[in-house]
């Protein structure tokens, strides 16, 4: 359903072995709502066969080059602070489209629901840009 809602700032990576197809990383973002020259990426996942590849990397590129995200300036996405694959890897694309980064505190660990022996980590709000494509 989000890749087809929101296809134009979203992007699946496929692995094909003759006739199989899987799925292999998925990256999902959107245009923000009040600020339309900021791609909010919300989640990235890639599988464990494919780590360490750059695909990431390259998907998020492949987005910044689309169309639909020609205005974009800037890339927001929030993270953990144990999250340290999505730390290096918004880090890395600023470096590379030689932009800027700011950090800064979003989301504080106590508005999240508490599950049992389990508290959910703050989430810091990464700001990347102008971005340089």
């Amino acid at each position: 359903m989000w890749c087809e809602i929101f296809s134009e700032t979203s992007i699946v990576a496929i692995e094909e072995r003759g006739y199989i197809r899987k799925p292999v990383a998925f990256v999902s973002g959107f245009i923000h709502p009040d600020n339309p020259d900021t791609l909010f990426i919300w989640q990235v996942a890639v599988h464990a066969s494919q780590r360490g590849q750059g695909l990431a990397t390259r998907m998020l590129n492949q987005l910044l080059e689309r169309k639909s995200c020609e205005e974009i300036q800037y890339i927001e996405t929030t993270v953990t602070t144990s999250n340290t694959a999505s730390n290096n890897l918004f880090i890395g694309l600023a470096r590379k489209h030689q932009a800027n980064y700011k950090i800064s505190k979003y989301f504080e660990s106590e508005i999240f629901p508490e599950a049992e022996n389990e508290t959910h980590e703050e989430e810091w709000l990464y700001r990347i840009g102008p971005v340089n494509k």
